[in-house]
């Protein structure tokens, strides 16, 4: 079945749902415009983003090891320090997602893992600067040091592989909608109810009207899902070279948010294929990249990385660093739609 078939097969299926989306539509788009609405979307965003504040807050005073009381040295492993720590981050997680997207319903599927990631920099806050551990370390100690970081962000690999996986399950078992979209001002594209429901990146216009994802060989969707994961290393490492000149935590969340809400809009940019599976952990992927070169680099100064780039501990790439690829994905995403919405208008007339 070709694309114009499908496209006409979703119209034909849908009819009264259309007119109804329609309407509903309309009512939304003017809501959406008012003052009263977007002040409440922010309201809501900050109310989910305290929920999981206090959440992994609660967490690292009563079930996690603290680095100021069993020494700056339990940092280095982080939650990945024991299976009872990971198992508990892990179930953490699940809570805060879902507390994220009830409360943010019914924007993007995603909006839980937001929340979660900004809640999630309270413990990279609590357990402080990177400098605190790297100035326990002789300088024969160090490549053992960035040994641990990096089987640390082996966990933090899993870590949001599991967010990916939960968003998805909690979307389609329990917040399934397509509100979003028209309230992201995105209602007016030809694509199917399923595509919205898969979280997937549009591919290209006559893709989304076909109303198919990935329809290559599986070796060119791993292709092109390996390149986005590089594309997001590499320019993530670029505005952190450029961003991360200290490694107070404030600086460390501002370069990472930045660093990663680039790399992750230029991977979508670049392929416009490339999935979440492939952005999310390219975070921690990067940071263990920073650390191998970090590890055999000579710091300035006690206290600092040989590396500025690798001047921050893996929680806070992954905290600030998920937070900002999340809402580069998402405007890159918004980008592909438009761009193919205004396609589909010029080829009408």
């Amino acid at each position: 079945m070709n694309g114009p078939e499908v496209m006409s097969k979703v119209n034909s299926d849908q009819v009264p749902a259309g007119a109804v989306d329609a309407l509903a539509g309309d009512r939304l788009q003017h809501w959406a415009g008012t003052f009263s609405y977007n002040a409440l979307r922010q309201v809501r965003y900050v109310l989910a983003m305290v929920a999981a504040g206090l959440l992994f807050n609660w967490i690292g005073n009563h079930l996690l090891a603290s680095p100021w009381q069993q020494g700056a040295w339990i940092a280095a492993w982080g939650p990945a320090g024991s299976l009872e720590a990971e198992l508990v981050m892990l179930m953490a997680l699940v809570v805060a997602i879902f507390m994220g997207m009830l409360i943010t319903w019914p924007d993007t599927p995603h909006s839980g893992l937001l929340t979660t990631a900004v809640g999630l920099c309270i413990l990279g806050h609590k357990w402080g600067p990177m400098t605190n551990l790297l100035l326990l370390q002789s300088p024969g100690a160090l490549p053992r040091m960035y040994h641990v970081l990096q089987w640390q962000c082996v966990f933090w690999v899993v870590f949001v592989l599991a967010g990916e996986a939960i968003s998805r399950v909690f979307y389609r078992l329990i917040f399934r909608n397509r509100l979003w979209i028209h309230l992201a001002g995105l209602d007016g594209l030809p694509l199917p109810e399923m595509q919205l429901e898969g979280l997937v990146m549009p591919l290209t216009a006559s893709a989304i009207q076909a109303g198919r994802v990935n329809r290559g060989k599986m070796a060119r969707g791993v292709l092109i899902n390996l390149g986005g994961l590089v594309i997001t290393a590499a320019v993530a490492s670029l505005v952190l070279m450029i961003l991360l000149r200290s490694q107070f935590v404030g600086q460390v969340f501002f370069a990472s948010f930045i660093a990663f809400a680039a790399g992750a809009f230029a991977a979508g940019a670049v392929f416009p294929e490339v999935s979440p599976w492939a952005i999310w952990p390219g975070i921690p992927i990067t940071a263990a990249v920073l650390y191998f070169f970090s590890m055999h680099s000579v710091p300035r100064y006690p206290g600092q990385a040989g590396v500025p780039m690798a001047g921050a501990l893996p929680i806070d790439y992954v905290g600030a660093g998920l937070a900002g690829a999340v809402l580069g994905y998402y405007t890159v995403l918004r980008m592909h739609l438009r761009r193919a919405h205004e396609m589909s208008i010029e080829e009408r007339h």
